[in-house]
């Protein structure tokens, strides 16, 4: 089941990201003909990533639901969802910072939608967050931090190697060396959100969040850290409230796991004490020692490269290499 999970995961991923593929070549066509671009876009979202998603979920049978990490969340934990929020504003400030002055950016893209957002320079602001911040959200959580994480907690390969293997995924669909960065920190916070809370509903929250962010406010926030007079002031202001975030953010996630572990709430639900299916499998194979608990370093690493050298795992990199550098 484990390896099963190694390879199975990224396949699934990989028909996600080609259709999103087959969406770009389409893209020109699409935005010829004029049509409503919200529609298209939300459209677009169904197909490439919420119908696979369900298709999926009927192949794994009865019962797959419950183990995925979608449940209510304590409203004590929507600090943690602020709080991660801001943290990711101001990574994403000092990444756009860093590209201005080392890289020479001058204009930004956010989305893989971009194009369809530059069709719309007079868009009203409810229809814009809803095509472009809450749709794409809720779309690529249920594939990222929904289906990919239970897949490969389910396996047995514990959150680390887990969390890796969603944001490398993730990131690979970004297809824009520009906003990979910022899609790999999406990915690691959405995923530390998800794991401290025991529920993917935060990292949508969170995503769409930043989303309207990234859609309504990142431009005023780009000038100002591209004008050069607050080239100075606009790093350290950036930095010193970056670090701030940081460690509230992770205060916080440490204060919500030890109210679950005083309550014995399990988080994730799929770190319980019920076994996971490798483990089941595995019973009576390992001699004592040989592992450091569920979450030893030992398994942590070979469970990483499980993850990272998947054959399927290795096709969803080579693929995003060739679109990135084969294409421009």
């Amino acid at each position: 089941m484990k390896k099963n999970a190694s390879i199975i995961t990224p396949l699934f991923t990989l028909i996600v990201f080609g259709m999103l593929v087959a969406s770009k070549f389409a893209e020109s066509y699409i935005l010829q003909t004029g049509g409503n671009a919200y529609l298209t876009v939300i459209i677009l979202n169904v197909l490439i990533f919420i119908i696979p998603t369900l298709i999926f979920c009927r192949i794994k049978g009865v019962g797959y639901s419950k183990k995925m990490n979608i449940g209510l969340f304590a409203p004590s934990q929507f600090g943690a969802i602020l709080l991660s929020t801001l943290f990711l504003i101001c990574g994403s400030a000092l990444i756009r910072y860093a590209q201005v002055y080392l890289l020479g950016l001058t204009t930004v893209r956010y989305s893989i939608f971009n194009s369809y957002i530059n069709a719309m320079p007079s868009a009203s602001m409810l229809p814009l967050a809803m095509a472009f911040a809450v749709v794409p959200a809720i779309s690529e959580e249920l594939v990222f931090r929904t289906i990919v994480l239970t897949e490969y907690n389910y396996g047995g390969y514990g959150a680390v190697p887990a969390s890796i293997g969603s944001v490398v995924l993730s990131s690979i669909l970004c297809l824009d060396l520009e906003i990979l960065p910022i899609y790999v920190m999406l990915g690691i916070v959405c995923c530390m959100i998800t794991y401290a809370t025991g529920s993917s509903l935060t990292a949508v929250i969170v995503h769409v969040l930043f989303n309207c962010y990234e859609i309504f406010g990142e431009k005023y926030v780009f000038n100002a850290v591209s004008n050069p007079a607050n080239r100075v002031t606009s790093v350290f202001a950036i930095g010193a409230l970056f670090l701030i975030f940081s460690a509230l953010m992770f205060a916080d996630f440490e204060r919500i796991l030890k109210v679950s572990s005083v309550n014995g709430t399990p988080v994730p639900a799929y770190v319980s004490g019920e076994e996971t299916d490798a483990e089941q499998e595995s019973v009576g194979d390992e001699a004592p020692g040989d592992v450091v608990g569920h979450g030893g370093i030992s398994r942590s690493f070979s469970g990483f490269i499980e993850i990272m050298f998947s054959p399927t795992m290795l096709i969803s990199v080579l693929i995003f290499l060739i679109m990135i550098f084969g294409f421009n």
